[in-house]
């Protein structure tokens, strides 16, 4: 069994962007932990990715840090988005060799690897939309863009730009490069079935033009 990914992605916790910041303003853990109120053995765990983010630790951090407040939910957000993004798109991975008659398989073992399938961000974007109860119409009114579009994005006909991620940002608190990852993944796939499905194309009108026999007898004569 064999995995094969066109993205290897990782969740990153606010945490770890948390600790990256204390080490850079020479801070240890405990004196932070002290600092702000909670305890160390706290601290420690929401570092290491084990406990998550609540508004009232993104306060204490941005008045202990200044740092501000919106900055950490919305890595908070980003991270449960990115895991959540993870997690659907391991659940449609499919790592196992795929081999219709072995007998008559020579390919090699990494032509024989079949990608992940990414997810248009404007399906996450319509999940998300209808789980706050906000209209495709609302929305569209919200971001400043026509109800065509955001139709066309949320039924995946048209890409999510980097100009719209930003505005999805603004209005939802989802980091842009979420979406913007997404759209990249789920690009590079596309091109990748085409190149894919472009080679075998030619690969099977050759034998065709091969087999013709004026080709062969002109080939011969050669």
């Amino acid at each position: 069994m064999q995995k094969y990914r066109l993205i290897s992605n990782r969740a990153i916790h606010p945490g770890e962007i948390l600790c990256e910041e204390l080490k850079e303003r020479g801070i240890k853990q405990k004196d932070f932990a002290q600092a702000i109120g909670w305890q160390a053995t706290h601290l420690n765990e929401f570092i290491k990715g084990k406990r998550n983010l609540n508004e009232d630790l993104a306060m204490r951090l941005e008045s202990q840090l200044g740092i501000p407040f919106k900055t950490w939910m919305s890595l908070h957000n980003g991270y449960i988005y990115e895991c959540k993004i993870l997690e659907k798109r391991n659940a449609d991975e499919n790592f196992i060799f795929q081999s219709k008659n072995a007998s008559a398989d020579f390919r090699t073992t990494a032509n024989k690897l079949e990608p992940s399938k990414p997810i248009h961000p404007g399906e996450v974007l319509k999940e998300e939309l209808d789980y706050r109860g906000i209209s495709q119409k609302k929305f569209a009114e919200q971001i400043g863009i026509s109800y065509k579009n955001i139709n066309d994005i949320l039924n995946c006909r048209k890409p999510i730009s980097a100009d719209i991620a930003l505005l999805i940002e603004a209005a939802l608190g989802i980091p842009a490069h979420i979406f913007t990852g997404m759209q990249m993944d789920y690009n590079i796939f596309r091109t990748h079935l085409y190149s894919r499905k472009t080679h075998h194309d030619s690969v099977l009108t050759v034998p065709t033009r091969l087999l013709s026999s004026q080709y062969f007898h002109i080939s011969y004569r050669m």
